[in-house]
């Protein structure tokens, strides 16, 4: 081979290694981009992942409306809501309007238009829904998530939860103070923030049970907790007159198996390493029920509901 040869080839594998050191670069420069399109893809399904644990923990049926084409997806949550589905969860707007209570169609068809038209924020309403059970009580609350260039609407996304125990619970409010005028209505914190604001007083069952206690006159008690404590209350004060809200919208029948004797139990499994009957649930459950069992435990009876305002002088 001739120096000229040897040159041209030397050139020719110079080039060629040049062009493959490109093409390593860019395949690295490529190999980066799909690892950040991963990881992001990865931190996508996990933020989703949460946002559907805490969607399931909330018991409330997400839902999205597709304007243009009047559909509307509900998640499986509707569906053991109001004991019926749909094929790919995919709902015909003009349905589910048939399901509306006709005394709260014009409420949620204005709520529809302010939301559309912009002259509310989101969408709103409390109206009935047509159930396989009968009518239930649901809260709808969404937003406008996509519109097009023109900046007309494309995607409301939404929640619906049912709400029927506590439109039932301040009825019930409601009917007790028109049957027993001065009635005095005590419930438990676990309540609805509805139903506590609609009470006389909202405490512990130690506060209930304290505050019927103290009261020196014959006084009428509608109580809204355990339906076994307000029986036991009813029976060792017999001199009042003391009734459950509903027997059956706050039973919590199964309270009285919260027994000294089983508390003893897991305690002193607990004292020798023994953890019996653990629950578990995922952190984002755990995390904000564990808020909210310690606001409870350090609640105090403010001025509303200290005991000298429940039972009068």
């Amino acid at each position: 081979m001739t120096n000229a040869e040897h040159h041209n080839a030397l050139q020719d594998a110079l080039a060629r290694i040049a062009q493959l050191s490109e093409e390593r670069g860019a395949l690295a420069a490529l190999t980066l981009r799909q690892a950040e399109e991963i990881e992001a893809a990865h931190k996508t399904l996990v933020s989703a992942r949460r946002h559907m644990l805490v969607t399931d923990a909330a018991r409330v049926a997400q839902w999205e409306w597709d304007v243009p084409s009047g559909r509307i997806f509900l998640s499986t949550r509707w569906d053991e809501m109001i004991g019926d589905a749909a094929p790919d969860s995919l709902w015909d707007l003009r349905e589910l309007l048939s399901r509306v209570h006709p005394e709260d169609v014009q409420a949620v068809r204005a709520a529809f238009e302010a939301a559309l038209s912009g002259s509310n924020d989101r969408y709103a309403v409390e109206h009935r829904v047509a159930a396989a059970a009968g009518w239930i009580w649901i809260e709808s609350i969404g937003m406008i998530t996509e519109r097009d260039a023109a900046g007309d609407p494309l995607k409301l996304t939404g929640y619906n939860r049912d709400i029927t125990a506590r439109r039932e619970m301040l009825a019930e409010i409601d009917k007790a103070r028109a049957e027993f005028p001065g009635v005095t209505v005590l419930v438990h914190p676990e309540c609805s923030m509805e139903v506590v604001d609609a009470a006389d007083a909202a405490g512990s069952t130690d506060f209930i049970g304290t505050a019927i206690a103290a009261a020196s006159k014959v006084t009428t008690f509608a109580i809204g907790t355990e339906i076994n404590m307000v029986n036991r209350l009813a029976a060792q004060y017999p001199q009042h007159t003391i009734f459950s809200l509903d027997p059956v919208l706050c039973p919590c029948s199964t309270m009285y198996r919260i027994h000294p004797g089983y508390l003893a139990w897991v305690l002193e499994a607990l004292v020798h390493g023994e953890v019996l009957n653990q629950i578990r649930v995922p952190e984002l459950v755990a995390a904000p029920a564990r808020i909210a069992l310690e606001r409870m435990l350090a609640a105090q009876p403010g001025a509303r509901t200290a005991l000298a305002d429940v039972i009068g002088d």
